[in-house]
């Protein structure tokens, strides 16, 4: 975040870009008008916010939260331009609460957002680590106070690394078993209230980027595009898991 725009600002200009206005710099010069087109939108359209766990949650080393395989990914040399990671990202762990505060300031309704599983399940199965689950306990808590709807995500493409380690990850029908028993504990123990729940974000993005073109966290080797299909198998098993979790 630069500091010459503040989180509070950086949201206002968010929000007025996603709802069409064309000059979000003219925010402090003046009230927000009604956006473009909101009257084409049905009364009961729900507005709301995302985010994904890696990107924003920072506090990667902290509470019993074990690596994932975009840890690893961002530290390979040449893999990211910059040389940034998620280590610190928005602090969204620490500062949830002022984030959900400018949620609420934007009029959204809703915000859906991802649960690291390396923070729930440290190694990726095994005994669960209690403070992640408390992190999303309060996150959850937090929004439903601020009249705002939980939407949760089960897996936005942080596999923890140890599953990589041991099993390949997604290549493996152990990974695709394992997460099953990740996804029955979150349900259990945070779907009840949450407004929706979804098991994956991209599925088959995220296997193509990683598997057929190297891109991404989890990706081996280069390989041709003609093997992408068969690199979404092992995702397109685990959706039928996480259906009946």
């Amino acid at each position: 975040m630069s500091d010459k725009v503040s989180r509070r600002q950086f949201a206002k200009i968010a929000g007025l870009s996603a709802a069409g206005m064309a000059s979000p710099l003219e925010i402090e010069a003046k009230p927000a008008s009604t956006p473009r087109g909101a009257s084409s939108f049905p009364p009961n359209f729900l507005w709301g916010t995302a985010t994904s766990s890696y990107q924003v949650e920072g506090a990667v080393k902290e509470d019993g939260r074990g690596a994932s395989i975009w840890d690893s990914f961002t530290r390979v040399a040449g893999k990211i331009e910059d040389g940034t990671n998620g280590d610190r990202a928005n602090e969204h762990y620490h500062r949830y609460r002022d984030d959900i505060a400018l949620i609420k300031e934007l009029g959204c309704k809703a915000y859906r957002f991802s649960v690291a599983w390396p923070r729930v399940f440290p190694d990726g199965d095994g005994k669960p680590n209690p403070k992640g689950l408390d992190f999303y306990n309060r996150l959850v808590d937090e929004l439903l106070k601020n009249g705002i709807e939980p939407w949760l995500t089960l897996y936005h493409w942080d596999l923890p690394q140890s599953l990589q380690d041991r099993f390949g990850g997604w290549r493996s029908t152990e990974t695709c078993k394992i997460f099953g028993d990740y996804a029955a504990y979150v349900a259990e123990h945070l779907c009840a209230r949450a407004d929706a729940a979804a098991g994956r974000d991209q599925p088959d993005q995220a296997q193509q980027r990683a598997r057929a073109w190297a891109r991404g966290a989890g990706g081996a080797r280069p390989r041709p595009p003609r093997h992408a299909r068969g690199a979404c198998r092992e995702h397109r098993c685990l959706h039928s898991r996480d259906r009946h979790a």
